[in-house]
C-alpha cells in the first residue's frame, strides 16, 4: 500500500538545502511521537517508525520520492546570535565580555516556496496498517526543520499530484539525507544525552543524491545582475577592454568565498566538501587552485545597446552558473554570494577604484 506524507509550509522553509531532506521529515515525526499523547500507544508508533526508516535499505523497499515546488533561495539580511556549546567547533571560540558566554552569529537563510506551498514524501509499499499510525503522528507536527518552520502535515495512501516536479534517487544532483536503520535510536540516545558526554558514534542518516524531473528547458540557469556605481551614478567601461572589469569581479569572488562556505557550510565535518565546492563553482578551479573543465560561473560584462546610452560601454555584469542545473546546493551558493558581492568596492592592483557593485 502507498503511503504519501503532505507537508504544507506556512511560512517559508529555512533549512539550507531545497527540497526539505526525508531526514527532516522523519525527526519531526520522531518529535511529534515523543509528546505526551503517544505514551499508550508507543509500541505501535515505534513499529511504524521503524519501518520508515528501513525504506530504502532492505529488501522489497523504496527510497521515498518526494514531489516539490520551486523554491528561491532568500538571501541572508539577518543574523542572529546562539550561545555556541560546541568544544570543539569551531575552533576558536570567542568569549562574549559582557555576557560571559560563547555567542556565534548564525545567518537567517530560507526559501520563498511557490504555491501550493507543499511537499510531498511518497513510498509506493508500506504495509496498511502503518498508514494510520503515521497518520496520528504527522497532524500532530506542528514544523519541519527548525522551530520557525511552520508546517501542517497530514499522511495518505493518495499518490502526489502528476503535474508536479518530483525528485528521485539519482547519480547526480542534490546531496539529502535520508535515515537509515537505526535512526529512530539515534535520535532517542541524542535527545538522552548529556551535553558533556562524547558524540554518537553513528548519525543515523545517510546522504544520497536526488535529482528533478524537470525538462532541461524549465530548468533556470543560476543568473544576477549587478550594475557598476561610483558616488552614486553609474559608470561605464570601455567594451575593449573586458579584462579590467572581470579581473576585479573574479577577485571579489575569491574574496567572497570564505563567506559563502561560512553560511553554507553545516559543520566542521561538511566545511572541506563545501570549501572545494565553492572555489569550483565561483572560480573554476579545483583544491589545488588548477583550472577545471566543468562549467563554473561565468561573469559576462553587459554592453548598453538600448536605453538612453546606446553606446555599447560596459555598465553592467552579469554572474551565471550553467553547470548548476537542478543542484539547489550550487543555486544556493551563487545567491549567497550575490548577496555578498552587493555593495563591494572593485580593487585595481590592491588599491580601490571607487566603483562599487549594486542593483
Amino acid at each position: 500500500m502507498p503511503l504519501a506524507i503532505r507537508v504544507q509550509f506556512l511560512a517559508g522553509y529555512s533549512g539550507r538545502e531545497w527540497p526539505p531532506s526525508p531526514a527532516r521529515l522523519f525527526k519531526a515525526l520522531v518529535s511529534s511521537a515523543r509528546a505526551g499523547w503517544s505514551h499508550s500507544n508507543r509500541k505501535a508508533i515505534d513499529d511504524s517508525l521503524r519501518v520508515l526508516e528501513r525504506q530504502g535499505w532492505t529488501e522489497d523497499t523504496t527510497l521515498p520520492e518526494i514531489v516539490a515546488p520551486r523554491a528561491t533561495l532568500r538571501p541572508p539580511r539577518q543574523r542572529r546570535f546562539v550561545p555556541n556549546n560546541s568544544k570543539n567547533w569551531p575552533s576558536e571560540r570567542k568569549l562574549n565580555p559582557e555576557k560571559g558566554i560563547d555567542l556565534e552569529p548564525e545567518p537567517m537563510v530560507g526559501w520563498d516556496i511557490e504555491a501550493p506551498h507543499t511537499v510531498w514524501y511518497w513510498w509506493p509499499n508500506v504495509e496498511a496498517s502503518h498508514v494510520s499510525v503515521i497518520r496520528d503522528v504527522s497532524r500532530r507536527v506542528v514544523s519541519v526543520g527548525k522551530g520557525e518552520d511552520l508546517a501542517v502535515l497530514d499522511a495518505t495512501d493518495a499518490e502526489p499530484p502528476a503535474d508536479a516536479v518530483r525528485w528521485q534517487p539519482a547519480s547526480s544532483g542534490a546531496s539529502l539525507e535520508v535515515p537509515e536503520t537505526g535512526c529512530l535510536d539515534v535520535c532517542d540516545a541524542v535527545f538522552a544525552r548529556d551535553l558533556n558526554e562524547l558524540p554518537l558514534p553513528a548519525a543515523g542518516v545517510r546522504a544520497v543524491t536526488y535529482a528533478s524531473d524537470a525538462r532541461a528547458a524549465d530548468r533556470e540557469v543560476s543568473t544576477f545582475v549587478l550594475g557598476l556605481w561610483r558616488h552614486g551614478k553609474r559608470c561605464s567601461w570601455d567594451a575593449r577592454l573586458l579584462r579590467q572589469v572581470v579581473g576585479p569581479v573574479r577577485h571579489l569572488l575569491d574574496e567572497v568565498r570564505a563567506e559563502v562556505v561560512d553560511v553554507l557550510a553545516r559543520g566542521p565535518s561538511d566545511r572541506p566538501a563545501m570549501e572545494a565546492l565553492v572555489r569550483r563553482v565561483l572560480l573554476g578551479h579545483d583544491e589545488s587552485d588548477k583550472p577545471i573543465s566543468e562549467p563554473h560561473l561565468a561573469i559576462l560584462p553587459l554592453p548598453s545597446v538600448l536605453g538612453p546610452y546606446p553606446d555599447g560601454r560596459v555598465r553592467r555584469i552579469a554572474l551565471a552558473d550553467f553547470g548548476g542545473g537542478d543542484n539547489s546546493t550550487r543555486r544556493a551558493i551563487v545567491e549567497t554570494a550575490q548577496v555578498l558581492l552587493h555593495g563591494r568596492e572593485l580593487l585595481d592592483n590592491g588599491l580601490g577604484t571607487g566603483i562599487v557593485l549594486g542593483t
